[in-house]
This record gives structure tokens, sequence and C-alpha cells, in this order.
């Protein structure tokens, strides 16, 4: 992550470190991905103070002026003015921040955003336009220091939506400029965290034709060639140098057109590019070339890599001070290389072991993964009540609240917990918009007894139509009394995690059946993605799918009242799934079929198979339409 990168609930990759059990060494494999390593071209993109730069950049601040952006009692991310002045992130407290700020004249201390329940969320269009302005008030609360006063916690939430939006602003931008430069085939990206990218450059950079057109162009501005004193950008090989110019004419891009500073690092690996980075921030550009890598593994302190930071750096670091290896100045990289392999073996594991030799040598296989930036694998939405062992008595968090005592309290005083739903409900309909995609999955997460107690659960979750505040709330209400059945409490924090999103379901009768899903042991009943009900058979279901995909204003509340009301609420889906259907078969007499409508003839009849259409009637429809599946299908309603 970045150098203020603390989102509590955003996830779109796995987290570096994890050594992948495939990589072994000098095994043959990992000897050709060495040799195929040796010309990667790697670029490790990092917004700087991002958080902060986001703030100066909505409130119009001078980039000389100090600003602090807290998270309750955290200092969440502060610019380099106010690193100047011994800020710290994550450490000086409020009372120190507003004495160290009335050494200069214009000082500033934001909050981050909040939610609350009845909050209305802005949309992403709304925020990414006002994302960089704000009121006339709200510059002149900035300068109040002496008066800063937290928002209320108990009943709001941080929100870190505002910097989502800016993110991916800055990340669109950074694609559209390579895939003008490269052509999207030349070139690989991968989101790493909220302000930080990987680009994989090496097919552009090894193009002959291109290191000639490079050749002639004058050095890239303020370009950091690690461990050469000139900065020599002609020690660089062909495909660094074509990197850095492509690196410089980025940073340039983004802080013309947008205002934000970003730093980079070049280098052969995600792991050394990314340390790179942070030998030229702000605004600077960073090549570590191949024949310094040895002395940067020297010079770095190894919990500095990705992966050896938490509790798995900790452990390496215990084995080094077993093995006896001299700490100095703490740590670096190569010394990790000082213990035995066969001793990392024996405290870490055969591939753990394996990956940290690696490590200790500047080398790492790890490929830049393409992913879609703005498709994250899950989200969540995280709040807390009182300050549990992490916080102690400090009176800087008093305004958190107290630990929530009891199932009722949470149920009838759970202000911050519609806050939480607010939120994840605004970001699932974001998404929803975005990528037509739903979540099939909640996980509801919850610490209690000062965090000596965790435990989740993950369920499925309604349909789509009835995603809202008042309904996810119940979703993690009825989860939480059904997980926690009393331990649950004293509660101190609580989350909800959207995950394993499928399609939107729509009117195309395709996408639709492939929404479907076979629940285990009965090949004649099945479950949709859909909807959390029981199992029914397919045939009824499918029904209920079309009813709820061709109408719109079909009545949401029909399960509640299914006992009473079963009979017309049959009449009333039949005749809408029969409107629908002849709606769907209008459209498709008029309009050409895909050529998926037209499978071979054992993929069509599995595909009706495993909608649990009967086998003879599913032989029979094909033969009859000449294996046409959309009027085979039609056949099955008749």
């Amino acid at each position: 992550m970045g150098d203020d990168e603390a989102s509590e609930d955003e996830a779109c990759v796995s987290p570096p470190g994890s050594p992948s059990p495939s990589l072994t060494y000098p095994d043959q494999s990992v000897a050709k991905d060495a040799q195929y390593n040796e010309r990667r071209t790697i670029l490790l993109i990092d917004m700087d103070c991002f958080y902060a730069s986001v703030e100066m950049k909505r409130l119009n601040i001078p980039p000389t002026d100090p600003l602090v952006v807290l998270q309750w009692g955290m200092c969440l991310a502060i610019n380099y003015p106010a690193r100047a002045l011994d800020i710290v992130r994550g450490v000086t407290r409020l009372e120190e921040v507003k004495m160290k700020l009335t050494r200069v004249k214009n000082g500033h201390i934001i909050h981050c955003p909040t939610v609350s329940g009845d909050t209305v969320i802005k949309s992403e269009e709304e925020e990414r336009y006002d994302v960089f302005d704000a009121t006339d008030a709200e510059k002149a609360a900035a300068l109040k220091r002496d008066d800063f006063k937290y928002p209320d916690r108990s009943i709001v939430k941080s929100s870190l939506e505002r910097y989502r939006v800016a993110s991916e602003t800055i990340f669109s931008a950074i694609r559209e400029y390579f895939d003008a430069l490269c052509g999207k085939s030349k070139y690989t990206y991968q989101r790493a965290s909220i302000d930080e990218m990987f680009i994989d450059l090496t097919d552009f950079c090894d193009d002959s034709e291109v290191q000639l057109k490079v050749s002639s162009l004058p050095p890239p501005t303020k370009t950091n060639v690690i461990y050469n004193d000139k900065n020599d950008v002609s020690v660089l090989s062909k495909q660094y140098r074509v990197a850095a110019h492509c690196a410089d004419g980025l940073r340039q891009k983004i802080m013309d057109e947008l205002g934000f500073s970003i730093s980079i690092g070049i280098a052969q690996n995600k792991m050394i590019a990314k340390l790179s980075a942070s030998h030229a921030k702000p605004h600077g550009l960073s090549v570590l070339p191949e024949e310094s890598i040895r002395k940067f593994c020297e010079q770095t302190k190894f919990r500095k890599a990705r992966g050896l930071a938490g509790k798995f750096g900790a452990k390496v670091e215990d084995c080094l001070v077993n093995y006896g290896v001299p700490k100095n100045e703490g740590y670096s990289l190569a010394d990790v290389g000082r213990v035995s392999k066969g001793v990392l073996e024996s405290a870490m594991g055969k591939s753990s072991a394996e990956w940290l030799v690696n490590v200790s040598e500047g080398r790492e296989f790890e490929p830049v993964e393409e992913t879609a930036t703005s498709s994250v694998k899950q989200f969540s939405s995280v709040c807390s009540f009182g300050a549990g062992s992490t916080r102690g008595d400090d009176p800087l968090y008093s305004n958190n609240g107290r630990a929530i005592q009891s199932f009722a309290e949470l149920t009838q005083n759970g202000g911050k917990v519609y806050a939480l739903v607010n939120e994840l409900c605004h970001r699932v309909k974001s998404d929803l918009a975005k990528n037509n995609r739903y979540p099939n999955n909640f996980t509801i997460w919850y610490a209690a007894h000062n965090f000596k107690t965790k435990a989740s659960k993950t369920v499925k979750f309604l349909e789509e139509k009835r995603l809202n505040i008042e309904n996810l709330a119940e979703l993690l209400f009825s989860t939480m009394k059904s997980l926690g059945k009393g331990a649950c409490f004293p509660l101190h924090r609580i989350s909800i995690t959207a995950a394993n999103f499928i399609e939107r379901a729509d009117n195309d009768i395709l996408k639709a059946f492939g929404n479907m899903k076979k629940t285990e042991g009965n090949s004649n009943v099945f479950k949709s993605s859909l909807s959390t009900s029981k199992s029914i058979p397919a045939k009824k279901r499918i029904v209920e799918l079309f009813a709820n995909s061709g109408n719109s204003n079909s009545n949401s509340n029909s399960s509640s009242n299914s006992n009473s009301n079963s009979n017309s609420n049959g009449k009333r889906i039949a005749n809408q799934h029969s409107l629908f259907f002849v709606q769907k078969k209008q459209k498709i007499e008029k309009s050409d079929l895909p050529p998926s409508t037209f499978l071979p003839h054992e993929q069509n009849k599995q595909k009706l198979l495993e909608m649990g259409f009967p086998e003879e009637k599913v032989i029979k429809a094909l033969k009859d339409h000449d294996n046409d599946f959309s009027n085979a299908l039609n056949q099955m309603f008749s």
C-alpha cells in the first residue's frame, strides 16, 4: 500500500507475501522463470499522500500548507509539509497535532467523510464531480484548528467513498495513457491497493523500434537512477530507458490534467519496483538497474518488503535472532539469506523458505495479473463500538461510545449499524449499475470481549430488488442472533462483506438461465442465486425468475403472504410469465439469435437437463425444432 493507505474495507487483490507453493528453488521451472525475470520491466505507480492530496485539491489548499486528515483519533493522512513538523501518521495525537500546527500560519485539520443511517450518499457521478470541490464553509472549517471537534461517533462511521472515486478517476487516466501509448496488448496492469498500481511494460519495452525512437530523446526529467550519483540514464538498459520515458510522461499527465502527484518505481519485479518507488518521493521516478540489486538488498530493511511487514515478517525476524544474525541497525533483505535454507525450512516450511531465499537476493516471480480496476472481488463496511483493548481508556476516543452489551441494544440503538449497512448498500447498488452484478454472499463478522472472541458467518442474500437498508440490516441482525447466541457481547466491532458476485439476471433468457444453480442431492430441484427462499421445482422457479426480470412492477411482498394468497399468487405469476414469455418470443422472432443459441446437440441437451426438464421431453423438443435451443425451450413451457 501507499503512504497513506489505511482503508478498512477495500479488498481487490489477495494480500501479497504469501509464498506460492509452486515456487521451488533451485527447481528447473524457477530457473526458467529467473531468465524471464531478468528481462521484465515492471512499474509500481504510487499516489503520493493520497487521501491528503484528495482533500488538498478538494479544499483548494496550497501545496505548502500542512494538512492532517483524521479518522477519529488517528492521523489517517498527512501531507509533506505536515511531515516536516514531525507529525506522524497513526502516531501523533490530536492535541499534539494542534500544537505543532501553531508553528505555521496556515495549518489544516479535517476529518475524513462520515455516513449515518439516513445519509443520502452521493452517486459516483456526483462524487466524481464534488470530490475536487468543496463549499466555502468546509474550506473555512479546515482552518479552525483550535475549534476542531470530532463527528458524533455513536451514530456515524467513517466512509472512504470520496477516495475510492478519486482513485478510480486516476486509475482510468493511467489506463487511457498506456492504451494510447502502447496499445492494450502491449502492457498489463494490476491494481494493488486504493492508491497503487503495477504495470508490466516488458513487451512494449522489448520492441526494437520503440527503443530506437527513445534513443534519440533527451533523458526524462527528475529520474533517480538508484546508486548512480550522477543519475546517468545512459547506463540503463534500452528497456529501462523506454520505461523511464513512459513513466515520466505519465507523471506529467496526471499532474497536468488531474493535479495529483505520483511516484513511480521501475525494476525487474514487483517487490523491488515497489521498494524503488519510495526513493524519489514525492513526484519522483526511480529506476533500479539490475547490477544494483545486490547492494539494494543489503541496504533495504526486510520488513519494508511486500508480505514481510506483518506476522510473517515477525516470524522471520525471530528466526534471524535465533540464528545469531547480527541486527546492527535492523535486518536487511540480504540478512535473510544469511540463515541456512534448512533452518528456514524448519521454521517456515519448505515453500516459504524457498520464497525467502529468492527475496533475499532481490528475486521474485509473481506476475502482474490483469485486473478490472473497477471490479473488486469483494468489499466491506466496518464499524466499532467502544474502545476495546486496542485503545484502552484513551480520552481521545471517548466519543467512540461504549461497547454494545446486548442484542436488544444492538437492534434498538444501532445507529452505527444502519450507517454501516447504508454505506454497503450504496456500494453494492453502485457496483450493480456499473458492472451489472450483485453479491450472492454476505459475510457477517464480529469481535467481542475486548477482541478475544471473533466469529463470522457467510449467508446467501435476498433478491436483488429487495436490496435496501432495512432488509440488509435485518439480514445482519438475524445472522448475528444465530451466530452469537449471547456470546458476541460486549460487542466491539462488526463488519459485513459483499462477495461472490454473479452476473445480474435481465431479460436475456440465456443469461437468466446462466444464474441458476443446482441444489445437491436432487437433480429436479434448483436453487436460484437470486433468492434465499426454499428450493422449489425448477419450472416454478424459472417462472418466478422470468416474472421478476420481465416485469419490474411485480409484487415484491408475495413471499411474505404466500400462505394466505398462494392460489392468487400462482395465477399472478403464471400470467406474468405468459406475458413475459410472449414478449421474449416476439423479441427472438424479430432479431437474429446469437451464435451461442445454436450449440451442438449434446450441449443444448445438457443445458436443458440441468434446468430440471425430463430427458425424454428434452430429446423430443430438440428433435422437433432441429436443435434450436430457444424454440426447444419454448416447447418446454407449452
